[in-house]
């Protein structure tokens, strides 16, 4: 696992995510916030969803993914468990995310939507870390 939930707040969940790659840490970032809401691998990879973002900078572009992530799960009401990042540079991201239709027994907490609170992207070290803040 590359990412670790912290508990650093207690009315939200914030969870740090750190990879080599941009590609990595966005997938890693994706596997992160769903799993707050549900278990991933009870999830089957039957349905599949492109989705393709545009944005001034790698931070904006990671709030943007995982926020439309989020309209994704309540648009198609799709449970995601398969997230495959094809390209992505600074400011564009496409990606393909699999997974089925919601079962309702398997939702634990919903995500309401990700915060600008603490919310960081940043290169270190010759790898990308990311603090993230979803409300609940």
């Amino acid at each position: 696992m590359a990412y670790e939930y912290l508990d650093e707040i207690t009315s939200d969940v914030m969870f740090r995510a750190t990879a080599p790659t941009l590609k990595e840490l966005f997938e890693d970032c994706a596997k992160a916030m769903m799993s707050v809401m549900y278990n991933l691998n009870k999830v089957e990879e039957k349905k599949k969803i492109r989705i393709e973002i545009a944005a001034e900078n790698e931070k904006e572009l990671l709030y943007k993914w995982l926020s439309e992530l989020l309209a994704q799960f309540e648009i198609n009401e799709m449970l995601f468990s398969k997230f495959n990042v094809s390209e992505i540079d600074n400011k564009h991201l496409r990606a393909e995310v699999f997974g089925d239709d919601v079962k309702p027994e398997l939702i634990q907490t919903l995500v309401k939507g990700v915060t600008m609170y603490r919310f960081d992207l940043k290169r270190k070290d010759g790898k990308w870390i990311a603090t993230v803040v979803v409300d609940i």
